[in-house]
């Protein structure tokens, strides 16, 4: 492909990406909101209109770039119909539409869509580029009556805009500008190089140029969503997550060297996007779900009566909520599984040799899928926790055996980006400890992997010793710190630094939690200090050694830990 052609096709992404993932957000923030249905029906036919137009203008055929032509000015029609019925609607949760709406306006515009399909529309090429492209056609008798629909619809989408615009006060007339300001100039450069040009000048080659025209839009939307609080959509950190990771997937196409590789990228950016979905769903039912609990806990501060009830009606609703998450991370996690070990077949030879090409594509699929296991795993640690089904397996064994495991295993990394390192420890100490060695690996393997994330240049320093019968793991390093109003809520669920998105766009905010509860549940202590961002960062591993007798142990149906109770 040449650079133009890269950056049509990259523009189509990001608008695909961009007004997918925030389309299915705003849709699954409430699905009875009939504003939130209407942008919903808009981001599809957006999507739909963007990826025909980008296909019609790279077809060989004259024919097939015809009859997509067709469809996509199918799409045109419809796409401005449900414009104009978004701003009749917006911002309204529940709206009943008139009969002229129902019985008369969705007919007539139902029959003109069926119009486009035929010659009464367009009735032939007229000229063709020498590359193959369609530049003028032909128009048919029932032109104006296309064009008119399409003015009409745009013309009362803005009427209705506009004149909620006027009405409204305080934030929601900020929010009602930026997108007033997004939507002029996206169809004002729609409705003069997609519909004027083509229809009445037969100039057809700007078309292709459509996908571009929709960035003010949807930009002027996404701050108003950022900013503004625009449907109220609570996750605005995470659909940007998801859209950076969609997009990141998708430049992987760009550089496809054979059609091969190019096809099993596209699948792969399908599959990243459709994770993301999921992922904001999770995340917005988490939400909803808290929200209801908070609801409930505030109305019981409120008033005693209905107590006991009320209570039992939380742990109800928790508990519906942790086996929600622990349901949709093991249905997500079967097909990652499949996904891995087809992939692995893939890389042993076991479906015949491959080139170096589809061995690279291979491996960033599987680096993909390791994040997203890591993901998935972290919500299932959760969910076991909150249900207190975590099992622990206890056992003697020197830490600092473990830590050189771990050490060893992450020392590539390190040495790939570039880091220095520094190991230190007092050989005269003993640092057995009866602990699970699993969850004490993954602890340390989590809480190294975050500096090493966190750290782009500099290096880390890491040591182990033993005071007062506990032992204390130390890993430092120079990385992007974290800020001092974070520290206090660090190891809760969902919380990330302000800064962290700048060096690593997949962590979740749910491996600090984990670490935490797993430390405690060994009556030990793990945290963090900082002094600020870019200062760099210091976690600390607090566990009891193995001094004291097994007979001191308690034995109760939960594993309590070590044998020494820190703090």
């Amino acid at each position: 492909m040449n650079l133009i052609s890269n950056l049509s096709l990259l523009s189509v992404a990001v608008i695909i990406a961009a007004i997918g993932i925030l389309g299915f957000s705003i849709y699954f923030n409430n699905r009875r909101s009939i504003t939130n249905k209407s942008f919903l029906a808009f981001a599809i036919i957006t999507i739909l209109y963007s990826s025909l137009n980008y296909a019609r203008d790279i077809v060989s055929s004259i024919d097939i770039s015809f009859a997509l032509l067709k469809i996509t000015i199918f799409l045109a029609l419809w796409h401005a119909f449900y414009f104009m019925q978004l701003f009749y609607v917006f911002p309204n949760e529940n709206i009943k539409f008139p009969f002229f709406y129902r019985y008369i306006l969705q007919p007539i515009t139902l029959i003109i869509g069926l119009l486009t399909l035929t010659p009464f529309i367009f009735s032939g090429v007229n000229e063709v580029s020498t590359t193959g492209k369609i530049l003028t056609v032909n128009n048919g008798p029932a032109i104006a009556l296309f064009g008119l629909a399409i003015i009409v619809f745009i013309s009362t989408g803005l009427y209705y805009l506009i004149k909620k615009t006027i009405k409204s006060t305080g934030n929601e007339r900020t929010q009602f500008k930026f997108i007033s300001i997004g939507v002029f100039i996206t169809f004002s450069f729609l409705v003069i190089f997609n519909l004027l040009l083509p229809l009445y000048f037969q100039n057809s080659s700007f078309t292709s140029f459509a996908a571009i025209f929709f960035f003010p839009f949807i930009s002027f939307t996404a701050y108003a969503i950022l900013k503004h609080k625009l449907f109220n959509l609570k996750i605005a950190g995470t659909v940007s997550l998801t859209f950076a990771l969609t997009i990141v997937s998708f430049i992987e196409i760009i550089f496809a060297e054979t059609v091969t590789i190019t096809i099993f990228r596209i699948v792969v950016f399908f599959l990243v996007m459709l994770f993301s979905i999921l992922i904001i769903k999770g995340v917005l039912r988490e939400i909803q779900q808290r929200e209801r609990i908070e609801v409930l806990a505030s109305d019981l501060e409120k008033s005693n009566t209905g107590l006991a009830e009320a209570n039992e009606r939380l742990k109800d609703l928790d508990k519906m909520k942790t086996e929600f998450i622990s349901l949709a991370t093991h249905q997500i996690r079967g097909p990652l599984t499949a996904i891995k070990g087809y992939i692995s077949l893939i890389q042993e030879g076991d479906y015949g040799p491959v080139s170096k090409e589809v061995l690279g594509a291979v491996d960033v699929v599987m680096n993909s899928t390791n994040n997203l296991v890591t993901i998935v795993g972290d919500f299932l640690d959760v969910s076991r926790i909150e249900q207190g089904r975590m099992k622990y397996d206890f056992t003697d064994f020197d830490l600092q055996e473990l830590v050189n495991q771990v050490i060893v295993e992450f020392k590539p990394t390190m040495d790939k980006k570039g880091l220095a390192f520094n190991y230190m420890f007092d050989k005269d100490k003993s640092y057995m400890i009866h602990a699970d060695r699993g969850k004490i690996k993954q602890v340390f393997g989590n809480i190294l992997d975050n500096s090493i994330k966190y750290t782009p240049s500099g290096g880390i320093d890491i040591s182990l010793g033993v005071k007062d019968k506990k032992a204390l793991i130390a890993i430092k390093d120079t990385g992007v710190g974290i800020h001092k109003s974070t520290l206090p809520k660090l190891f809760q669920k969902f919380t990330r630094a302000e800064n962290a998105n700048e060096t690593n766009i997949m962590g979740t905010g749910l491996g600090l939690y984990v670490a935490k509860q797993m430390i405690e549940a060994h009556h030990g202590r793990v945290w963090a200090e900082s002094e600020g961002e870019e200062k760099g960062a210091q976690f600390y591993i607090e566990l009891g050694t193995s001094d004291m007798k097994k007979e001191d142990v308690p034995v109760d149906q939960k594993p309590k830990g070590i044998l020494i109770k820190t703090h």
